[in-house]
């Protein structure tokens, strides 16, 4: 196992009791019910920027998108510099109003802001 699939993994069991703490609080907004709901069956998200303006965070984003596809683990990405909805979306999906990227959720389950140490 790689180091990145270790940091993931350790990331997710820290993260776990408060996303199960969070849930009842999160399924009352309907669009994050809806998330909730679609994402839960096995669905890998992963909030990405396009944007290589800040050359650091745009590669933490190329760089989690490679270890998924080097995983060979299905990913819907969506990239927040393209649609505004979007960007909105991952702002209530945070509760943050200017959340950093990339964003990763995992059956529904928010695991935070990723990145792979070299």
């Amino acid at each position: 196992m790689h180091y990145s699939h270790c940091f993931l993994t350790i990331h997710y069991m820290q993260c776990v009791s408060q996303v199960f703490s969070d849930r009842g609080q999160l399924l009352q907004d309907p669009l994050l019910a809806a998330l909730y709901e679609a994402e839960r069956a096995g669905k890998v998200v992963v909030y990405v920027t396009g944007m290589a303006a800040i050359r650091e965070t745009y590669q933490r984003c190329e760089d989690i998108k490679k270890m998924f596809y080097n995983m060979r683990i299905k990913v819907n990405i969506k990239d927040i510099s393209l649609d505004a909805a979007t960007h909105e979306e991952l702002k209530k999906r945070t509760n943050n109003p200017q959340p950093a990227v990339p964003q990763v959720f995992v059956n529904g389950h928010h695991f935070g802001v990723c990145s792979l140490a070299h």
